[in-house]
Protein backbone atom coordinates (compact mmCIF):
# COMPACT_ATOMS: atom_id res chain seq x y z
CA UNK A 1 0.00 0.00 0.00
CA UNK A 2 2.88 2.55 -0.54
CA UNK A 3 1.18 3.60 -3.65
CA UNK A 4 -1.11 5.82 -0.92
CA UNK A 5 1.99 8.02 0.09
CA UNK A 6 2.06 9.24 -3.59
CA UNK A 7 -1.17 10.54 -4.08
CA UNK A 8 -0.61 14.14 -2.18
CA UNK A 9 2.60 14.59 -4.88
CA UNK A 10 0.06 13.34 -7.66
CA UNK A 11 -2.67 15.62 -6.39
CA UNK A 12 0.06 18.81 -6.31
CA UNK A 13 1.56 18.22 -10.13
CA UNK A 14 -2.29 17.81 -11.24
CA UNK A 15 -3.20 21.10 -8.97
CA UNK A 16 0.08 23.05 -10.38
CA UNK A 17 -0.97 22.26 -14.28
CA UNK A 18 -4.58 23.20 -13.67
CA UNK A 19 -4.01 26.42 -12.48
CA UNK A 20 -1.82 27.05 -15.07
CA UNK A 21 -4.37 26.12 -17.82
CA UNK A 22 -6.68 28.10 -15.52
CA UNK A 23 -4.79 31.22 -15.76
CA UNK A 24 -4.01 30.67 -19.37
CA UNK A 25 -7.61 30.66 -19.82
CA UNK A 26 -8.00 27.37 -21.61
CA UNK A 27 -11.19 25.57 -19.97
CA UNK A 28 -11.19 22.67 -22.17
CA UNK A 29 -7.72 21.44 -22.16
CA UNK A 30 -9.08 21.01 -18.24
CA UNK A 31 -11.98 19.37 -19.27
CA UNK A 32 -9.92 16.87 -21.52
CA UNK A 33 -7.72 16.01 -18.25
CA UNK A 34 -10.62 15.66 -16.33
CA UNK A 35 -12.47 13.03 -18.94
CA UNK A 36 -9.23 11.12 -19.10
CA UNK A 37 -9.54 10.62 -15.41
CA UNK A 38 -12.95 9.92 -15.78
CA UNK A 39 -12.44 7.50 -18.52
CA UNK A 40 -9.86 5.68 -16.29
CA UNK A 41 -11.88 5.68 -13.38
CA UNK A 42 -14.93 4.23 -14.77
CA UNK A 43 -13.16 1.55 -16.56
CA UNK A 44 -10.16 0.52 -14.76
CA UNK A 45 -10.98 2.10 -11.06
CA UNK A 46 -14.28 0.14 -10.77
CA UNK A 47 -12.91 -3.44 -12.29
CA UNK A 48 -10.02 -3.01 -9.25
CA UNK A 49 -12.56 -2.23 -6.66
CA UNK A 50 -14.52 -5.20 -7.53
CA UNK A 51 -11.20 -7.41 -7.79
CA UNK A 52 -9.29 -6.23 -4.67
CA UNK A 53 -11.85 -3.97 -3.06
CA UNK A 54 -10.52 -1.29 -0.35
CA UNK A 55 -6.92 -1.79 -2.02
CA UNK A 56 -8.14 -2.02 -5.58
CA UNK A 57 -10.26 1.54 -4.67
CA UNK A 58 -7.15 3.19 -3.51
CA UNK A 59 -4.46 1.81 -6.50
CA UNK A 60 -7.25 2.71 -8.68
CA UNK A 61 -7.28 6.60 -7.20
CA UNK A 62 -3.65 6.27 -7.51
CA UNK A 63 -3.49 5.73 -11.60
CA UNK A 64 -6.64 7.50 -11.75
CA UNK A 65 -4.48 11.13 -10.46
CA UNK A 66 -1.03 9.90 -12.42
CA UNK A 67 -3.35 10.05 -15.50
CA UNK A 68 -4.80 13.41 -14.90
CA UNK A 69 -1.59 14.44 -13.97
CA UNK A 70 0.62 13.72 -16.66
CA UNK A 71 -2.09 14.99 -19.09
CA UNK A 72 -2.84 18.35 -17.71
CA UNK A 73 0.93 18.57 -17.33
CA UNK A 74 1.41 17.79 -21.61
CA UNK A 75 -1.48 20.01 -22.47
CA UNK A 76 0.40 22.76 -20.30
CA UNK A 77 3.73 22.14 -22.10
CA UNK A 78 2.23 22.19 -25.36
CA UNK A 79 0.13 25.40 -24.57
CA UNK A 80 2.96 27.06 -23.01
CA UNK A 81 4.93 26.05 -26.25
CA UNK A 82 2.50 27.40 -28.49
CA UNK A 83 1.99 30.92 -26.83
Amino acid sequence: MGYIASLPVLVALASGSQLCLRAMQRPWTVLIGYAASAVLTASLGLAMVWRWGVKGAALGLAISLGAYAIVSYGLAARVARSA
